[in-house]
C-alpha cells in the first residue's frame, strides 16, 4: 500500500483507485515532448517519460506498482525494462 499526505492506492474489486485530488494538471506526452522522433521506440520513450516525470517530484515519492512474473518474453522496453529502470533509479536494494 502506498500512502502519502492522505492519498492512497488501494485495491478494491480487482482494480486500483487513487483517492485524493490532483494538484497539477494532467500532462500528455505528445503535447509535452512533440512527435516521436525517427528511430525512437515509443514504448521506451513512454517508460522513461513516466519514470522521469515521477522522479522529478523526488525519489521518495515514487510508488512503483508492477505485476510481472519476473520472466522474459515481454519484448523490448516492456515490463522488464520498466522494472530495471525503476530499480536503477531507486539505487541499492531490492524492489518488493
Amino acid at each position: 500500500m502506498c500512502e502519502k499526505d492522505g492519498t492512497r492506492l488501494e485495491s478494491s474489486s480487482h482494480e486500483f483507485k487513487l483517492k485524493g485530488r490532483l494538484e497539477d494538471p494532467i500532462r500528455v506526452m505528445p503535447d509535452e515532448l512533440g512527435p516521436l522522433p525517427a528511430g525512437v521506440d515509443p514504448f521506451e520513450r513512454c517508460n522513461l517519460w513516466l519514470l522521469y516525470t515521477t522522479l522529478a517530484w523526488g525519489v521518495e515519492k515514487v510508488c512503483f506498482v508492477c505485476l510481472w512474473n519476473g520472466g522474459g518474453g515481454d519484448g523490448r522496453f516492456g515490463t522488464e525494462h520498466m522494472y530495471n529502470e525503476v530499480k536503477k533509479a531507486n539505487g541499492p536494494g531490492d524492489l518488493d
